[in-house]
């Protein structure tokens, strides 16, 4: 049982090489969000972060991430509608971003448990301190909300 005890609380070791697909590339390990790199989506450089604990990430993980960038032009448009329409709860509240001026920061797929469920990060211009946030199943968005 102390064995087990000791396991569950010592850290993992961080992965030194860094993990490989050969649709997507070359991924490094950041051991505060996973396994993470740079892509080009839509013009501007954004995260890709895969999964959170050291393991390389799933079949169905990368999937999830390879139908994101290629789809991000048509969904991006679906998006921008969804913020829309949530933000619309929240019209008490004092300067309301606008959804076509959002520019996303990074897409995460963290959870190899649910390998379809992803976590959208957008930046607004001239908040440097909230990041909205968009969850999703597949492409139907599930949640709006930021971090501040």
């Amino acid at each position: 049982m102390f064995r087990a005890l000791t396991k569950l609380l010592s850290k993992s070791e961080i992965p030194k090489e860094p993990f490989v697909d050969q649709a997507l590339g070359e991924f490094t390990f950041d051991r505060d969000l996973g396994w993470k790199k740079q892509i080009l989506l839509a013009g501007k450089e954004v995260d890709l972060v895969l999964g959170y604990d050291g393991k390389p990430p799933s079949e169905q993980m990368l999937q999830t991430a390879k139908s994101w960038i290629d789809g991000w032009p048509s969904q991006l448009p679906r998006i921008v509608e969804y913020i829309r329409r949530e933000l619309r709860a929240w019209r008490d509240k004092p300067n309301q971003p606008v959804p076509e001026r959002f520019e996303v920061d990074s897409i995460n797929i963290l959870w190899r448990d649910e390998p379809n469920a992803s976590m959208i990060y957008f930046h607004y211009p001239g908040d440097d301190i909230r990041l909205w946030h968009v969850t999703f199943y597949g492409f139907d968005p599930n949640g709006f909300a930021c971090d501040d």
